[in-house]
């Protein structure tokens, strides 16, 4: 995950709600068949930790790419 998080290649989504929850969300394509998402919390008492970390399919980045959301 930390790979995830450093390469410059990831693409950042500054506020992506998952589960009610706001963070911050990195997508790699070089991780998993179709990239891999990490989101760090960025509110509550889970700010600073990681809330979702999970493969994506290509529904899934388009989903997020269009409304800054994975589920």
């Amino acid at each position: 995950m930390e790979e995830i998080l450093e390469d410059p290649i990831s693409e950042v989504f500054p506020n992506v709600k998952i589960r009610s929850i706001q963070g911050q969300g990195y997508y790699n394509p070089n991780y998993g068949e179709h990239g891999s998402f990490v989101v760090i919390a960025t509110e509550g008492e889970s700010a600073g930790q990681i809330i979702k970390a999970q493969p994506v399919s290509l529904e899934q980045l388009e989903t997020l790419r269009e409304f800054n959301a994975i589920d």
